[in-house]
């Protein structure tokens, strides 16, 4: 009888103790989520007072980072006030627009579309272009987005922006994203395409960034990864950091023929 008393006890402790902790999460869950929104509210503000660029930037880095917490309608109520400090030319200069467009391409919002479509018409502003590439390509417009990330990619320029963010990369840097699968099969594919071009690339470190990428994507092309790889271990005066590099991405997502030509490249 004793031991079933004890027992029950006990039980009761650990539903009481599950209890207080789910109830304690839950307290902080509504903590963060009242942030969020305090710090939405904030920005619309800032918006719609027409506050300086870096007053801007600092706010939307906030929502950027900690955008997972937005519910779907404080995510529309950001929409219309960020658009119109997009539109703002006059106001705000390019690094402005720059760092307020990724929290427009978190948003997930369809109608950010056109007005990043628009800012790809913006030839003095580079920076603006070369973000809006990068969102519309996170939005699953590749083809739309591509070019503008190439013109810079090409010349292995990259954008630095206020925070770190995807795989431990600048949120525009136009060689790694997260491993994408767009929607539509013609605008992954372009995605995929894309890569392959990198490969090309003067920038051996970029190249196998692209290996790395292609390797872990499904469908994408692994023959042009695998060759471009064989041609990097090949060449002679490879500089050391690349060839390790290189190995770990083989030795951990080329499967068998990865392994393979680790191997050869430790006998020579």
């Amino acid at each position: 009888m004793q031991r079933r008393t004890t027992a029950a006890f006990v039980a009761a402790l650990l539903v009481t103790a599950t209890s207080v902790r789910a109830g304690l999460f839950g307290l902080f869950e509504s903590a963060q989520e009242k942030a969020a929104r305090a710090h939405v509210e904030e920005l619309v503000q800032l918006c719609e007072s027409g506050a300086d660029g870096q007053t801007l930037i600092n706010a939307c880095f906030w929502l950027w980072k900690n955008s997972h917490l937005l519910k779907e309608e404080e995510r529309q109520k950001l929409v219309a006030p960020l658009l119109s400090v997009l539109d703002d030319t006059a106001e705000y200069d390019d690094i402005t627009h720059r760092e307020v467009i990724p929290l427009l391409s978190r948003l997930r919002r369809p109608e950010v579309i056109p007005a990043l479509l628009a800012c790809l018409e913006h030839k003095d502003r580079p920076l603006t272009r070369f973000q809006a590439g990068i969102a519309l390509i996170l939005l699953g417009q590749a083809r739309a987005g591509l070019p503008a990330v190439e013109e810079r990619a090409r010349r292995g320029q990259t954008v630095d922006t206020v925070g770190r963010a995807l795989l431990g990369a600048s949120p525009t840097d136009p060689f790694i994203f997260p491993l994408l699968t767009l929607p539509d099969k013609g605008e992954d594919s372009a995605l995929n395409e894309y890569f392959v071009r990198v490969l090309s690339y003067p920038s051996q470190w970029r190249r196998i960034d692209a290996i790395q990428f292609l390797l872990l994507k499904h469908g994408a092309n692994k023959e042009a990864a695998f060759a471009a790889a064989t041609d990097i271990l090949e060449q002679p005066l490879s500089p050391e950091g690349n060839t390790h590099y290189l190995l770990k991405v083989l030795r951990e997502h080329g499967g068998t023929r990865g392994k393979v030509l680790v191997e050869a490249c430790e006998k020579r």
